[in-house]
């Protein structure tokens, strides 16, 4: 007989938002907004843990099922000098991963660029500057920076990625303290007009708290929510300047995974989507 037991980590009645998974500007200084409090309908964004308990039937029938899953491991926030481990990680194990990165117009950021297209990884759109204050203060503001990054990767690796993700998700409260309003609403509108796709996530590895959590502490997040998850997964790790920790959680990850029954792909304009909003 299946069981499942939660482990609730906060109110049954709805799901938090990832916490630290959301970063909110202040005085110029990028912090991490603990949103424990906040509740908002966003897949991916739940703190229970299932534990599960199979007989050896139900067991065999979960690893089949497992088998045809598909984890897409995504990274948000760079290039920083930790992509470099990351992208050395993931040509190791032989796993490509979808990076929505921001715009570092230097020798080392293109040269990371055409490292990822390279070796097979898929590039999406994360604004150029990633300064919520600039972005999210006016539609026109958002899509100045966000086609600012557009010209620096087609220019520097030939590509025009389709795909985007929203920093702070879709359903970040930070843009309606900036804008004054909701502007998501027509955010994710335009972004769909312009046949934009976004991608938000289903699993978090909380790897953006401050201080950072240690790298064992970080494969386990994602391996907890994952272990529990029905379908695909869409990891959300970062490889920021912040992020010294996620590199060394890699392998654990990877494995982990493969141990679940996972394969790894990137995420395209045709995967189905995880989307909050």
């Amino acid at each position: 007989m299946l069981k499942k037991v939660f482990l609730a980590l906060g109110a049954i009645c709805g799901l938090f938002i990832c916490p630290g998974c959301l970063q909110v500007e202040v005085g110029g200084q990028v912090t991490t907004e603990m949103a424990s409090a906040w509740f908002l309908d966003a897949p991916g964004a739940l703190n229970a843990y299932m534990i599960y308990s199979l007989d050896e039937e139900e067991a065999t029938d979960e690893n089949d099922r497992e088998e045809e899953r598909v984890a897409y491991l995504t990274f948000d926030d760079g290039p920083s000098e930790h992509t470099v481990k990351v992208l050395d990680i993931l040509k190791e194990y032989d796993v490509k991963a979808t990076f929505f990165v921001n715009g570092n117009d230097t020798a080392f950021g293109r040269n990371m660029y055409r490292r990822m297209v390279k070796e097979g990884h898929a590039l999406g759109n994360h604004t150029y500057s990633h300064t919520y204050s600039q972005i999210y203060s006016s539609v026109d503001s958002f899509f100045e920076d966000f086609l600012k990054l557009e010209k620096l990767l087609k220019k520097t690796t030939g590509v025009r990625p389709r795909i985007m993700r929203f920093p702070g998700g879709s359903t970040n409260t930070v843009s309606r303290s900036v804008s004054g309003y909701q502007i998501m609403d027509e955010l994710v509108a335009k972004v769909e007009k312009e046949e934009y796709i976004y991608h938000d996530w289903n699993v978090c590895a909380f790897d953006s708290d401050y201080p950072p959590p240690n790298s064992a502490t970080i494969a386990q997040n994602v391996l907890q929510q994952a272990s529990f998850k029905e379908g695909d997964i869409v990891v959300l790790l970062h490889d920021g300047m912040m992020n010294k920790t996620t590199p060394g959680a890699l392998p654990r990850i990877i494995e982990g995974l493969r141990e679940l029954g996972f394969q790894f792909r990137v995420l395209t304009p045709e995967v189905e989507k995880v989307q909050f909003y």
